[in-house]
């Protein structure tokens, strides 16, 4: 069996033993906690980036279809575009968050809470106070 010795040092009384390993404790305690802490938050990290990728992949996946139908003649280019356009439209997640569409050139293309925003260039969208708010610093690159 694995003892700890006991502190008999001369120079500490007992009320200074008991502060050390009160203090001990507390740190082990604090490095613990901070240990946690950051567990969790890896964890709820990973759990937003795989509910994110899902939520992209179902929205991919509507966009495929559409897709599909368009190659096999069944709906014209912008026909199969407006549909799959306007089921993005209605699809929440997280009671109030939303999808939206904007092109290669940063253009809206599907606001469902800002319609009017349709059209415009968001590379340099400003809010009314001038603040530039815009997603990207500059277009994202075509792969």
């Amino acid at each position: 069996m694995f003892l700890i010795p006991p502190l008999r040092c001369q120079c500490m009384n007992l009320r200074k033993r008991f502060r050390l390993v009160l203090a001990g404790a507390s740190v082990g305690m604090l490095a613990l906690t901070f240990a946690w802490a950051f567990n969790e938050r890896a964890q709820l990290l990973a759990e937003r980036k795989s509910k994110a990728m899902a939520l992209v992949e179902a929205a991919d996946s509507i966009l495929t279809q559409y897709g599909d139908k368009e190659v096999k003649g069944s709906l014209s280019q912008a026909e199969a575009q407006k549909q799959a356009l306007e089921i993005l439209r209605r699809m929440r997640y997280e009671q109030n968050n939303y999808f939206w569409v904007h092109d290669m050139d940063v253009i809206m293309v599907m606001d469902p809470v800002r319609p009017e925003l349709e059209g415009k260039d968001l590379l340099n969208f400003r809010d009314p106070g001038g603040n530039v708010i815009g997603i990207y610093q500059e277009p994202p690159k075509k792969v």
